[in-house]
């Protein structure tokens, strides 16, 4: 079955479900700032990232300077954000 991206509407009706995250239209992605209190916290943070990422089969953008850890999601398969991202990021909520 083929990933198909989601429509406007379908991205403004899940984003109630992730309200940290944020939608960028023109880079067709989800994304979120974490900030730590230094680099190990940071890392430790990513780790679990990873196993997560591994876990849904769907991994992140990620850019990690010292304490901040920005992720973004995207759908390179379909060729912006669907169903996988929105599934993503809520079980990183979920998490917290």
């Amino acid at each position: 079955m083929a990933i198909t991206p989601l429509s406007a509407d379908e991205i403004d009706a899940a984003m109630r479900d992730v309200p940290q995250w944020r939608y960028d239209s023109d880079a067709q992605k989800l994304s979120r700032t974490w900030q730590f209190k230094n680099f190990a916290e940071a890392w430790a943070f990513l780790s679990h990232v990873a196993a997560l990422a591994e876990a849904h089969n769907h991994h992140p953008d990620i850019f990690n300077s010292y304490g901040q850890v920005t992720l973004m999601l995207t759908t390179h398969d379909c060729g912006g954000v669907s169903s996988r991202d929105i599934h993503f990021a809520r079980a990183l909520q979920k998490d917290e």
